[in-house]
């Protein structure tokens, strides 16, 4: 009788569970109005071999951004983005220092002034209800207190050159697919896989190609995992890198990606993202470089970005 009683017990149990849906459509959820707090934290590690010996630059990167619907699209909204923090700190190989900004630390560093004016600057963000950033505008906007911060004219236009190529339309626009997901335009179930192409969050120009997979489903909760090969997409594009040096590129790479999804909104709470690359860096003739010179490089880095909305 004790054991009919249990599995009696056990059977009502499972009747009254939560059942995940057999078939989910993801897709983010906008409402007129609605806030989204993003908050990004990234680790990097360079190193560079230069004349036989490895040379390590590490980078921390935090940066708080609000977003606003502020319109309803056919595909999607219009969102209104602002900076809200924004910190970078390098450390560079070789005694050679460190350096940094932070739009939260004291006012008297011209760096910090910088960090600063680029907050609360609003530009657009064009997103689709399948997590696809169409475009972003406005990043100009960015720099329309630049000019006020009081400093050495050519460490403001050294500075100001390494900071665009972060923070323009293209690269913002990389920054926020990065901690999104990309959702099919379908039903999917635990094991679908799906792909899509983005480009990596770098200054560096490489794209990646995504094969996204679903962990387990339930009514509160989605596992979306991402594996991507890394490529570099222009190897004739110049880069300007730390301490203003121009620069190409030929990297490739991978990248793994894991984040926790609310099935009814479609937004992710955390992604956590963890990625190596390796290759060439050849630093161009100028200055204190009398040829061009190939630098083997290998960059790993690991970022987390949470995601809170508001309604």
């Amino acid at each position: 009788m004790r054991k009919l009683l249990v599995i009696c017990v056990s059977a009502c149990l499972l009747a009254f569970a939560p059942k995940p849906p057999a078939d989910l459509k993801l897709e983010y959820t906008f409402g007129m109005g609605d806030e989204l707090e993003w908050n990004q934290s990234a680790k990097q590690a360079i190193t560079q071999t230069i004349m036989g010996m490895d040379q390590e630059v590490k980078t921390n990167v935090a940066s708080g951004l609000l977003l606003k619907v502020v319109k309803l699209t056919p595909t999607g909204a219009q969102l209104e983005a602002r900076y809200k923090t924004l910190m970078l700190q390098t450390a560079l190989p070789m005694g050679m220092g460190e350096y940094g900004l932070n739009s939260q630390g004291a006012q008297d560093k011209p760096e910090n002034q910088i960090a600063k004016a680029i907050t609360d600057k609003p530009f657009t963000v064009y997103m689709t209800r399948l997590g696809e950033v169409e475009k972003v505008e406005g990043t100009e906007n960015l720099w329309s207190g630049f000019d006020k911060v009081e400093m050495d004219a050519d460490k403001k236009a050294k500075l100001k050159e390494q900071l665009q190529q972060s923070f323009n339309d293209e690269s913002v626009k990389a920054q926020l697919e990065a901690g999104l997901m990309r959702y099919p335009n379908k039903p999917i179930k635990t094991g679908d896989t799906w792909m899509s192409k983005s480009n990596m969050p770098l200054t560096f120009p490489l794209s990646a190609n995504n094969t996204w997979s679903v962990g387990d489903i339930t009514e509160a909760l989605v596992k979306v995992n991402c594996k991507s090969a890394i490529e570099t997409y222009d190897k004739n594009k110049v880069i300007v890198v730390p301490p203003g040096l121009k620069s190409k590129m030929d990297m490739s790479g991978t990248l793994k990606l894991d984040g926790a999804v609310n099935p009814k909104t479609g937004w992710p709470s955390q992604v956590k993202t963890t990625s190596e690359i390796k290759g060439i860096m050849t630093l161009l003739a100028g200055g204190m470089i009398p040829t061009d010179m190939d630098v083997p490089m290998l960059i790993k880095m690991e970022t987390t970005y949470t995601i809170r909305v508001k309604k």
